[in-house]
């Protein structure tokens, strides 16, 4: 049987598939095992930026999705980060992930894994992924936003002290 470049896809979604289940079980099984640390708060969430935006990159070089997701996205994630580290540099104070960036995460695997599935074959499936990543998207912003006025309260609070 020859290897076709359907079955590429099917397995860059089944890859996908993983990495989002063990995204979605590593915190909790961190904290029941109590093995919950700073470092794993901190760079937890950027090898998982890392592999979301490397699926958005195939997505969007593959023709699945506008380079304007992308763009949002990338631009969103490396904000935050910056952010992160920021309060993390002036308070000594490790920020986790909301509950508007796991909803994002969550909803940019599914809306990912939609369009790999619907580059095999699966046509019906990329109208569907499109939207779910649209949607993922303005949940990012939403996200972002709830970052920055945290970034806001936490500076003030600082000057406060000072």
């Amino acid at each position: 049987m020859a290897w076709k470049i359907q079955d590429a896809w099917w397995l860059v979604a089944a890859i996908y598939f993983l990495s989002g289940l063990t995204d979605l079980l590593d915190g909790p099984i961190a904290r029941y095992l109590k093995q919950v640390t700073d470092f794993g708060a901190t760079f937890d969430p950027i090898a998982d930026k890392l592999t979301m935006v490397a699926g958005l990159l195939i997505a969007n070089e593959s023709g699945l999705l506008t380079f304007w997701v992308l763009w949002i996205v990338f631009s969103r994630e490396f904000l935050v980060d910056f952010i992160r580290l920021l309060i993390k540099d002036k308070n000594n104070e490790v920020v986790s992930a909301s509950n508007w960036g796991k909803a994002k995460t969550f909803s940019q695997y599914v809306g990912l894994i939609m369009l790999f599935i619907s580059a095999s074959g699966v046509n019906w499936l990329l109208i569907p992924g499109q939207l779910v990543m649209y949607t993922s998207t303005a949940i990012a912003i939403i996200g972002l936003i709830g970052y920055r006025n945290l970034f806001i309260n936490k500076k003030n609070i600082s000057k406060k002290s000072e």
